[in-house]
């Protein structure tokens, strides 16, 4: 058995390439509103050539970073520095509970998670490999400490793929992306992993667009998407079920209800943020889809 070890790689190319796919992905606007938003001077740059050809956009895009990381260079360092150095003390702890949470049994060949440094306003990943945002860590708004948070999050996704693949379970790309993101909180407001990762349990929602999603069985029954699934996976832990009866019902639970949701990430995908600060968006998009076959009573303990 081999515990793999998260390592911080500082790659210009790979990140510049994130920034390229998310700038040009129709089904992401606002990921591309929230980068616009943040660097406004990339946009304008953007424009101002008329990047419309991968070429330009690549150059731009390139030049941009490195004017970035030249300006911030001490500090980046320094958060690479700090960063590393939790991760080392912490990625043990965080990986055995996060695996012994999923049922997930190391290999003797485990690859290592690889964290990429970005300027993104956001944490994306890609097979193995994770992007953790400095912004908020240059701005000091985030202290150094919530990497163990963001790698924790993304790694339950990069478990998870691989329970999938051992277990021959193919599930539709759309499912699998909700799953993912249902999955993470339930696992992080564990009580044992809430230590670990140091935040309260039953005080992370997940990403805005899963956070703000409510699902009810009756007229009186309803609440957040994750608090009712993370009911469901403590109740058939309780009954020691394993974690494979547990994502086959959730991945049950989400087809079932798959049409409702892909309204509502159409939904969020024209309005993004915009739904957090206008009332009749919030309204719209918090209220709640009805699961009405799958074993519902797990998901809401007084039913």
């Amino acid at each position: 058995m081999k515990i793999p070890r998260i390592n911080i790689i500082y790659d210009t190319s790979k990140e510049t390439e994130m920034f390229l796919n998310f700038l040009n992905d129709p089904n992401r606007l606002q990921h591309r509103k929230m980068i616009f938003k943040e660097y406004p001077k990339l946009e304008i740059a953007i424009n101002k050539a008329q990047a419309t050809t991968p070429k330009n956009q690549h150059k731009i895009v390139k030049n941009y970073l490195q004017e970035f990381q030249k300006k911030n260079k001490e500090k980046i360092a320094e958060i690479i520095k700090n960063a590393q150095n939790i991760l080392f003390a912490k990625s043990d702890s965080l990986l055995n509970e996060l695996a012994k949470l999923m049922d997930y049994e190391w290999t003797n060949n485990e690859p290592d998670f690889i964290a990429i440094p970005t300027a993104l306003p956001f944490s994306p990943f890609k097979k193995n490999t994770f992007y953790f945002s400095i912004k908020a860590y240059l701005s000091g708004k985030l202290n150094i400490n919530h990497i163990v948070f963001t790698a924790t999050h993304e790694i339950s996704h990069f478990l998870l793929f691989r329970i999938l693949w051992r277990n021959k379970i193919n599930i539709d790309g759309f499912i699998r992306q909700i799953l993912q993101e249902v999955l993470a909180p339930v696992l992080m407001n564990q009580s044992k992993l809430a230590q670990i990762i140091e935040h309260s349990p039953d005080d992370y929602f997940g990403n805005n667009n899963i956070s703000l999603l409510y699902v009810k069985t009756d007229k009186n029954n309803s609440e957040r998407i994750t608090i009712a699934f993370k009911s469901a996976y403590n109740i058939m832990r309780q009954k020691k079920a394993s974690f494979i009866d547990i994502i086959s019902l959730y991945i049950d639970t989400l087809t079932e209800i798959k049409d409702d949701l892909n309204k509502k990430m159409d939904f969020w995908n024209k309005n993004g943020h915009k739904i957090s600060e206008n009332k009749k968006l919030l309204q719209i998009y918090t209220n709640p889809i009805e699961i009405k076959n799958s074993r519902k009573e797990l998901f809401f303990s007084a039913v």
